[in-house]
């Protein structure tokens, strides 16, 4: 191979690599490009929403400071009307959640004391709510069955409603699962639901009665 041929190859091959790494650099750059801007865009994004969450709850707290100082006996109404339904939502929630979740005799048992602050002695006592989880023998049907619940959701209807009374009356309509431990998956469970009537004291913010109406079964 002669010297011109040799230099031609050499100048050849110098260029298809400059070339490529000039391709290379401005792909890298383009695609940093992209990225930069991506990013830029998904910051503004999070700035705006922060933005707007603030003003969102300064609005919040602008509405419930006019409607506290109001002196329209409409408004305090509906104030009073909105702060007793989401007393007696907040009170219902945490029993049922008690209720339906449990994952042994033991935590089955304990029930009772877990929602003793919340809700009158009556219903601590009522055996149609809160049996003992034992059979005709003594034994535990919620050990030997391998059962286990959880409390999913609930919703609340009011049935009655005055700020001259101290009692609200509501159903509910509660969504659990439950299972035996043979199920490999909670998925796997069956989802039943339940309709109580709720009657909540306003001034001892207690559940003074629990009385089921009727259950369904969903699958």
């Amino acid at each position: 191979m002669n010297n011109t041929l040799l230099k031609l190859i050499i100048i050849i091959t110098s260029g298809i690599t400059l070339a490529t790494a000039f391709i290379y650099k401005s792909e890298m750059d383009y695609h940093n490009n992209l990225v930069a801007e991506q990013n830029t865009s998904l910051n503004e994004l999070k700035k705006q929403k922060r933005r707007y969450k603030t003003k969102q709850l300064k609005v919040q707290y602008q509405v419930k400071s006019a409607i506290k100082q109001s002196k329209n006996p409409n408004i305090k109404y509906i104030d009073n009307n909105n702060s007793d339904i989401s007393r007696i939502a907040r009170i219902s929630k945490k029993f049922f959640y008690i209720y339906y979740t449990w994952d042994n005799q033991k935590q089955y048992a304990r029930r009772t004391a877990l929602v003793s602050d919340i809700c009158s002695p009556r219903i601590i006592s009522n055996k149609n709510l809160f049996d003992n989880g034992k059979d005709s023998l003594g034994g535990s049907y919620i050990d030997s069955l391998s059962l286990h619940c959880r409390f999913k959701e609930q919703k609340v209807s009011i049935l009655d409603f005055s700020p001259l009374e101290n009692h609200i009356n509501a159903l509910i309509l509660v969504t659990f699962q439950s299972w035996r431990s043979s199920k490999v998956q909670e998925s796997d469970s069956s989802k039943g639901q339940r309709i109580f009537k709720v009657t909540y004291d306003k001034k001892q913010n207690t559940i003074t009665q629990i009385s089921p109406i009727m259950r369904v079964n969903m699958d």
